[in-house]
C-alpha cells in the first residue's frame, strides 16, 4: 500500500503501476520474497479483487482497501475472508 499511496507521475504519459519493474525490485528486497512468490501472490491478489488494473493497464492497490489519514492518526480494521472456490 505504501507503494500506491506515496505515487507521484515522472512525466506527464506516466501511469501507476505498483507492479511495474522498479517496483518489484524494491517490493523483493523489503520483503525478501523471490520472484515466483511474488507473482503468485499478485495473481491471487489481483484474482480476490486486493489489486486492481486501472484504465491504463496499469495495476493498483483496490480504493477500498487504502486507508484514510485523519490528522497523524490511520486507523483501519477490517475482516479479509478468502476462501478457495
Amino acid at each position: 500500500m505504501k507503494v500506491d499511496a506515496s505515487w507521484t507521475p515522472t512525466f506527464d504519459d506516466d501511469y501507476k503501476n505498483i507492479l511495474s519493474t522498479d517496483n518489484r525490485k524494491l517490493l523483493t528486497k523489503q520483503s525478501m520474497m523471490n520472484k515466483a512468490n511474488l507473482s503468485m501472490y499478485s495473481k491471487k491478489l489481483l484474482e480476490r479483487g486486493c489489486l486492481v488494473k486501472n484504465e491504463h493497464g496499469g495495476i493498483e492497490v483496490n480504493k477500498i482497501l487504502m486507508p484514510v489519514p485523519v490528522g497523524d492518526i490511520v486507523e483501519y480494521t477490517f475482516t479479509l475472508d478468502m476462501k478457495e472456490n
